[in-house]
């Protein structure tokens, strides 16, 4: 027989066979016993990930002067209900506020806050008198909410945040 014409995949052991590029189409989902998610998607792939164990979501969003007192909610795309959430606000001013709190259940509590006193989960976006303090009010599978109460003259400011679950 010439090995010549069957290629390097049959000069290889079947229990260390090495595959270095090319496309795998038309399979079952791979099962999470076997190394997979057992998911067709991409989003399907981080619910299942999600359910098994620790999810992060990160992003940013902003506050601005036109926006009113009330609620924003915010897609944090974990697919459960995050266990801690980070805020960092920074504000045309440049200054940068943070805090840490987490959730467990529909309690929400903070463990870090850089501006003094302490509510649930929230964040102080000020500058002197003027700025936005939010509170996280609400926290599950897809969202988290914040109640937002202008403080003095508002001012516009970006929120960074991340959500692990």
């Amino acid at each position: 027989m010439n090995m010549v014409l069957l290629g390097t995949m049959s000069s290889q052991a079947a229990s260390a066979v090495a595959i270095t590029g090319g496309t795998i189409t038309g399979i079952t989902d791979l099962a999470v016993a076997d190394g997979g998610t057992g998911s067709s998607t991409a989003a399907a792939a981080r619910a299942a990930l999600a359910a098994m164990g620790s999810a992060v979501g990160s992003g940013t969003t902003t506050r601005a002067t036109t926006d009113s007192t009330g609620t924003q909610n915010i897609a944090h795309g974990l697919g459960i209900a995050p266990t801690l959430i980070h805020l960092h606000c920074i504000d045309d001013a440049g200054a940068s506020t943070y805090s840490d709190g987490w959730s467990v259940g529909t309690t929400q509590h903070t463990c870090n806050r850089q501006n003094a006193g302490s509510v649930a989960a929230s964040i102080n976006c000020q500058v002197g008198a003027a700025g936005w303090t939010g509170t996280v009010s609400a926290v599950d599978a897809t969202n988290f909410t914040i109640s937002w109460v202008a403080v003095g003259a508002k001012l516009n400011v970006t929120l960074a945040w991340f959500a692990v679950g």
